[in-house]
């Protein structure tokens, strides 16, 4: 199996996993596919083989996938941080309650 073919292969099961939310194999497969673009970074008739074959537009699906799971974990994160927050101000209300026993007169 040429480069071209290899890459393909990896690109379309990457794009798999990204829709199957199937994250974690997803680092090694990248970085195989990495690795095949360092090894062809100068060779022109790779890159004719990848606009021919109709491998970019698989990449460009890649790529937005990726960006929505990128928002979707700032999102959970947002939230993660609000909740605290929420946690925190309301402990802080609590501790204030129970203060006022405390205070001499």
């Amino acid at each position: 199996m040429n480069n071209c073919e290899l890459y393909k292969s990896i690109s379309v099961d990457i794009l798999n996993l990204l829709e199957s939310d199937n994250l974690e194999a997803l680092e090694d497969l990248m970085s195989k596919r990495e690795k095949i673009l360092k090894e062809e970074e100068h060779n022109k008739e790779f890159k004719k083989t990848l606009i021919n074959e109709g491998i970019l537009d698989i990449d460009l699906n890649i790529k937005d996938l990726l960006s929505k799971n990128i928002e979707k974990v700032k999102e959970e994160i947002r939230e993660h941080k609000l909740s605290q927050k929420a946690s925190s101000s309301y402990i802080n209300i609590v501790n204030q309650k129970i203060n006022i026993f405390n205070t001499k007169v």
